[in-house]
């Protein structure tokens, strides 16, 4: 992952790895390489995650925030 992806492509990057250990998983016995690739998967899930949640926390800070107008200027009547 390079600090210029986009957060789509972090998520996907994610997705990847924890496909290529579950892939490894299926063909490991060994119960340490099993357990280790297990921890990676995980791991790797839950930066999915994370960046999934901030990419909600970002869009919901963006929805909240109202363009800024000029204040209406007050007329005096006369």
């Amino acid at each position: 992952m390079t600090t210029s992806s986009t957060p789509e492509d972090i998520i996907a990057e994610c997705k990847r790895r924890v496909d290529e250990c579950h892939a490894l998983l299926e063909r490991t016995t060994v119960p340490e390489y099993r357990q280790a690739l297990s921890v990676m998967a995980k791991a790797w899930m839950k930066i999915a995650q994370s960046e999934r949640k901030i990419q909600a926390n970002q869009r919901a800070v963006s929805a909240m925030r109202v363009p800024s107008k000029a204040t209406p200027k007050q007329h005096h009547g006369a």
